[in-house]
C-alpha cells in the first residue's frame, strides 16, 4: 500500500511540475510578443552602442504600459 501512496504523489508532483512549465513558457512568450515600439526610438552610437534618438516622438506598448 506504501508503494502505491508514493507513487500516486510522484506522478501527482510530476503532472503539477509539467502544468507549471507549461503555464510559464506560455507566460514567458505572452510578455516578449507585447512588447511593440515604433521604429526611430533608438539609434546606434560609436562608443555607447544604442542611445536614444533626440526628438524622436512615437508610441511604445509593453504589457505593463504605454507611452
Amino acid at each position: 500500500m506504501g508503494f502505491a501512496r508514493a507513487s500516486a504523489v510522484l506522478i501527482g508532483l510530476g503532472i503539477a511540475f509539467l502544468a507549471a512549465e507549461v503555464a510559464l513558457r506560455f507566460w514567458r512568450n505572452h510578455l516578449a510578443k507585447s512588447d511593440q515600439m515604433e521604429p526611430g526610438l533608438v539609434r546606434q552610437d560609436r562608443s555607447l552602442g544604442w542611445k536614444l534618438s533626440p526628438g524622436w516622438t512615437g508610441k511604445h506598448h509593453h504589457h505593463d504600459f504605454s507611452v
